[in-house]
């Protein structure tokens, strides 16, 4: 098991993935990768009491105030930071 992220998050990765790949690929390209995905899917849900976590720790307040500057921080998603405009 994951402390941070656990199979919850592939679940919800599982779900956008089928159109991501359609996106970028050919449908006879991405179609065996969606048939291994099925078959981890299956197995998830065979293990699901060992994999799966019932309660979600809550990281205390100095943990999640760390993550918040540390998210802050991060640059932008269109490499780098956002650049200002010259006067």
């Amino acid at each position: 098991k994951s402390e941070i992220y656990g199979c919850e998050f592939l679940l919800r990765l599982f779900v956008r993935l089928p159109v991501l790949l359609a996106e970028e690929m050919m449908e006879e390209e991405y179609r065996p990768i969606l048939a291994k995905v099925n078959d981890l899917v299956r197995f998830l849900h065979k293990n699901q009491s060992t994999l799966f976590v019932q309660h979600f720790r809550k990281p205390p307040d100095e943990e999640r105030a760390e993550y918040e500057r540390g998210v802050k921080r991060k640059p932008s998603a269109q490499g780098g930071e956002p650049r200002r405009k010259k006067a």
